[in-house]
């Protein structure tokens, strides 16, 4: 049976593609700016054509069926097949441009001076940067919006069809302003750090769901006083003129921690290190410059940490 006698739709291949990647019909009907009921009901018409179910209900959100995971490769493909097309036919395939997501601690610790490398080699090549959460910037390497992302690894499903090559390791820091009363201590606990205001990752982040699991093992299940955000142009003021404290990738602090700006507090965060890394589509050849900025990139944190890639 033909596409056409089965009467599937674009709207139907877009509904099933942002439900794939957020794993949540509600969270997918915001990104589409539409209600649940219409995407619920373009999933159900989908699976009435194709026949099988396309997802399974987990307590973790919804999950590919092995028959959705089929769909989705040969799906998420031609979209992003489709997007270059309509690009090139209008005339905005011409300039030559590599995207790339990274997320804010990676943003401030290493990419300025790759850049800048590379943009004095290839000063006629657009560098487009898109920060976000893991999971939005891994949509938008699945769609083929950005052509790799720099990140925390991400659960197994979020990962599903995507590959990781591992760069280094960075540990989640929690850090405050100088003098603050936590400062001096030779051990700091959850305990002590929960007398006053943190400021913590948002959920369906990648760090928020270690520190999550952290906290836990700690014997504290939450922070009582939060702010939730990964924006450091916050935090950084917040801290400064008050005795809250941050909950932040090191990297991301770095600066401020070098200089005195920040204190970084003695918790015991050897937990909270995590693997970072650059995420790909398989299959999806890059551009000779993003394969060149990828080659910078990986000569540049290896110069940095020699012992971080493995």
């Amino acid at each position: 049976m033909s596409i056409r006698e089965r009467r599937i739709r674009f709207r139907h291949i877009r509904t099933f593609l942002e439900v794939a990647r957020q794993r949540s019909v509600s969270r997918a009907a915001e990104r589409l700016h539409t209600a649940q009921p219409a995407v619920s009901r373009s999933l159900r018409e989908l699976e009435t054509e194709i026949g099988r179910p396309l997802f399974e209900r987990t307590s973790g959100g919804l999950i590919l069926t092995k028959a959705g995971a089929r769909l989705y490769h040969f799906a998420d493909m031609g979209i992003a097949h489709l997007s270059t097309g309509i690009a090139e036919a209008s005339g905005e395939g011409q300039a030559e441009v590599v995207t790339l997501g990274a997320l804010p601690n990676i943003t401030r610790r290493v990419l300025p001076e790759i850049i800048l490398e590379f943009k004095r080699i290839h000063p006629e090549v657009v560098v487009r940067l898109l920060t976000g959460t893991n999971i939005d910037l891994l949509g938008k390497l699945r769609t083929g919006e950005v052509d790799f992302v720099i990140g925390r690894l991400a659960d197994p499903d979020t990962m599903t069809g995507l590959s990781f090559e591992h760069l280094l390791y960075e540990i989640l820091a929690f850090a405050a302003r100088p003098g603050h009363p936590l400062a001096g201590l030779d051990k700091v606990t959850v305990v002590d750090i929960n007398r006053y205001p943190v400021i913590i990752p948002q959920p369906e982040t990648v760090i928020r769901a270690e520190l999550d699991k952290f906290m836990i093992a700690q014997g504290l299940p939450r922070f009582d006083d939060t702010v939730e955000t990964t924006s450091f142009e916050f935090a950084k003021p917040f801290l400064l003129h008050s005795d809250a404290i941050v909950a932040l990738p090191l990297g991301a602090m770095e600066p401020e921690l070098s200089e005195g700006i920040l204190i970084q507090l003695a918790a015991p965060t050897e937990a909270l290190r995590g693997p970072v890394g650059l995420s790909f589509f398989p299959g999806r050849q890059l551009s000779p410059p993003a394969s060149f900025l990828l080659t910078i990139l990986r000569e540049r944190i290896q110069a940095r940490e020699p012992s971080a890639i493995s």
